[in-house]
């Protein structure tokens, strides 16, 4: 059935069916048995078929069509009796019969459909208005037609039938009135529930139905009618015309369903009901003698005309309200749906769809309706909106959505939840590499260069997906699923897509725990800071320390930096970490400093997540001014990709600190960039071989040759070397031999408590007394 319903060929199996009935009706000698099926034969398939229609729609729209299907039932059963009376059993078939009943059900069917429609979601004063209007309007086309129309076709039925049988007769007409006036208030009040085609599908469904009641009348008045008669095709036609309809309005998109009431409709409907009245007072002008008229009467007419213009005049002015407070609401509905400054649909707009596209998919089932949402998030676009300014920002916004517009089709839908994120429903899923495939093309996309007035911009986009069923069942689901994966798009690296796994909430829910109890811990002073002893190569004497942070629950378990750093980097944490790192590492400096230890500086490490912190300087400046250390024995350790990630600012803002007098060292030199151009453009003094060169440097002679190197290009730039992770003899000795000058690692000292740390600079004054000596 449904095949039939989205068929090509719908048309022909209509023309088919009609052509049927036309040739039991007229061609096989008006044969009982023909008949009956050429008769039924379009009201049960309209039947099936109507019902079909009402089963696709809304509880509002399938009253319609189940009114309809009743209508299709009712006429069966209605010509069943008719002919089974009249044909097969040889009874002479009154006018008023069993058949009567059902094709007056049949009438009072269709006019609740059409009713149906006039009352959706109206408020009850607009009802009780269009009740009245319909009133007016049905009284006056009634009075009408009884006068010109029904009562003179009447009167040859009365010399022959009862009364009875002319009431019976009459209400055919009167039926038909009613749905005309329905139809006409449809139109009228401006209300089309469907596409217009589909709609004016309907009219001529009933208006091929009223076009045979009106021959069907005036047949039975004359007494010319006879089953099969030609006439029995319009009832035929109109139900097909309904079904076709209905075929029409199961192919209407659900958003091209709509209410019409934006007051653009004919302005003549304000004078329907008043033009009534004008009708009826010029007939009845026109049975009274002009001579009989005088002031009292003609001053009423006029009066009453005048009455009419001045409430026609209102009601135009308050359309034209209304029409402007539609248009304000539209356009409040606009701004809750889109986003102003992309142009794109915006998150409420975006869930909608997205339970629309599961509301549909959960309907037809099958992973043919698989889809999937991806969200987007712009790589380092608030370090372009600091350093650029929101005008900027707002334009590379606005041309990132340019660019996603430009991938829109049926299956793309892209709207902008706020910020720098974006979210993608694209439909009709085939498989994962489908979707990796339009990843990497929207990837490409928004990485072409973006030119905003002198500047040019190349964005890098991270992506997170998740797909229905798989990855959840509700937009809420979907949603927070593609956010995780976004999440894990971004910690690998960025500039790439991931599908979301249960791994991955996993793993974001240790890393939510571990976060709460890392801030839990910053709060009960948790935090602990170790010092790892460096060392002068060649006297093996202490030349500084650095202050390493370590994390010792209050259960007395200690956590590896390794496990809680990365992730304090991704939350932000390590802003206030990193401050407190740095003051406490300066106020344990400045106690050994008063205490007499001729401690020569304390390193920190410090990350780019913290010196792009607009008051990184001012910070480290007011820790020196709070604590009274001097600024040149604060060494601030940075990496390699550090130093890149923003070079003008990370170049200001450390200059800043040299002229304070701190001093930056260079941390895991020749696992990065190793450019020379960044030590003399940063002034670093120190320089840090990294470790992994170290480890291996006694078997591995190209990490020999690599430490050799930099040894040598730090001696040329009189740079200090210091060697980190030394423990054993033969790399303590390999560096000695290549002019290395500070060794740290487990070699000399682990790191050490504040405690340990003061025995130690005890045990060194002892030896120094000694020497001395």
């Amino acid at each position: 059935m449904a095949t039939w319903l989205h068929s090509k060929g719908f048309l022909a199996i209509i023309a088919g069916t009609v052509g049927l009935q036309y040739a039991a009706s007229l061609i096989w000698d008006k044969h009982p048995v023909l008949i009956l099926i050429g008769e039924t034969i379009p009201f049960v398939l309209s039947f099936f078929l109507l019902r079909h229609v009402a089963a696709a729609h809304s509880a509002y729209y399938r009253w319609f069509w189940n009114l309809l299907s009743l209508g299709s039932a009712c006429y069966t059963l209605a010509i069943v009796s008719w002919i089974a009376l009249d044909l097969i059993y040889g009874v002479q078939t009154p006018i008023l019969s069993i058949g009567d009943i059902f094709w007056n059900l049949q009438s009072i069917a269709y006019v609740g459909a059409l009713v149906s429609l006039l009352m959706r979601d109206r408020s009850i004063y607009r009802n009780i208005r269009l009740l009245f209007d319909t009133l007016i309007l049905f009284l006056i086309v009634a009075a009408v037609s009884w006068k010109f129309v029904i009562r003179p076709r009447l009167a040859d039925l009365f010399s022959t039938t009862t009364w009875w049988d002319v009431a019976i007769t009459s209400s055919y007409p009167f039926a038909d009135l009613a749905l005309f006036v329905c139809l006409f208030m449809i139109f009228y009040s401006n209300r089309f529930p469907y596409r217009r085609q589909v709609f004016l599908w309907i009219v001529l469904g009933f208006a091929v139905f009223i076009l045979g009641d009106m021959f069907y009348f005036s047949m039975v008045a004359l007494g010319t009618y006879e089953v099969g008669s030609w006439i029995d095709l319009l009832y035929g036609v109109s139900v097909l015309l309904f079904v076709y309809a209905g075929r029409q309005a199961v192919q209407t998109k659900p958003e091209e369903i709509r209410t019409d009431e934006d007051g653009a409709g004919p302005k003549f409907k304000y004078l329907l009901p008043y033009s009534g009245l004008i009708v009826l007072l010029l007939l009845t002008l026109h049975r009274v003698h002009w001579r009989s008229i005088d002031v009292i009467l003609s001053t009423a007419i006029v009066t009453v005309v005048l009455i009419v213009i001045r409430q026609v005049t209102v009601l135009l002015e308050n359309d034209t309200l209304m029409m402007r407070l539609r248009q304000a609401l539209r356009q409040a509905e606009y701004l809750a749906l889109y986003d102003p400054l992309s142009m794109l649909p915006n998150r409420r707009s975006f869930e909608r769809r997205t339970t629309e596209a599961i509301t549909r998919a959960s309907r037809l089932g099958g992973n043919e309706q698989a889809f999937a949402v991806l969200f987007l998030d712009l790589d380092r676009f608030k370090y372009v909106n600091d350093s650029y300014g929101h005008g900027v920002g707002d334009e590379l916004i606005q041309s990132v959505a340019g660019r996603l517009s430009s991938f829109a089709d049926n299956r793309f839908f892209a709207s902008r939840m706020g910020g720098d994120e974006f979210t993608i429903l694209y439909a009709d899923v085939a498989s994962e590499q489908e979707l990796l495939e339009l990843s990497g093309r929207i990837i490409e996309q928004i990485g072409k260069p973006i030119r905003i007035g002198q500047l040019e911009f190349r964005m890098a986009v991270s992506i997170g997906i998740s797909m229905y069923p798989r990855d959840g069942t509700t937009a809420t689901s979907l949603l927070k699923h593609a956010d995780i994966a976004l999440y894990q798009a971004k910690a690998l690296g960025r500039g790439r897509a991931v599908f979301y796994s249960e791994r991955l909430t996993q793993e974001l829910s240790q890393k939510i725990a571990m976060d709460t109890e890392l801030r839990r811990a910053l709060e009960q002073e948790e935090l602990l800071l170790y010092y790892q002893p460096q060392i002068d190569a060649v006297s093996q004497e202490l030349v500084g320390v650095e202050a390493l942070i370590r994390w010792k629950k209050q259960s007395g378990v200690m956590v590896s930096p390794a496990a809680f750093i990365p992730l304090a980097e991704e939350t932000g944490l390590i802003v206030p970490i990193g401050r407190w790192v740095i003051l406490n590492a300066c106020r344990q400096a400045k106690q050994w400093k008063d205490a007499g230890v001729p401690l020569f500086h304390m390193s920190v490490n410090v990350s780019f997540r913290q010196i792009s912190e607009p008051n990184f300087v001012c910070s480290v400046a007011d820790i020196l001014e709070e604590t009274g250390l001097p600024p040149e024995e604060l060494v601030l350790e940075i990496t390699e990709g550090t130093a890149i990630q923003d070079e003008q600012e990370t170049l200001q803002k450390l200059l800043a600190l040299k002229q304070m007098g701190v001093r930056i060292s260079m941390d895991d030199f020749g696992t990065g960039y190793s450019s020379l151009g960044y030590l003399k453009l940063f002034q670093v003094e120190f320089l840090k071989i990294a470790q992994t060169f170290i480890y291996e440097v006694s078997a591995d002679p190209d990490k020999a040759s690599i430490v050799k190197a930099i040894l040598a290009m730090a001696r040329s730039l009189k740079l200090t070397v210091i060697a980190e992770g030394v423990e054993t003899e033969e790399q303590y000795r390999f560096l000695i031999e290549h002019g290395c000058d500070w060794i740290q690692g487990y070699y000399f000292h682990k790191p050490l408590s504040a405690e340990d740390m003061g025995r130690l600079f005890a045990e060194q004054a002892v030896i120094d007394s000694g020497h001395a000596r």
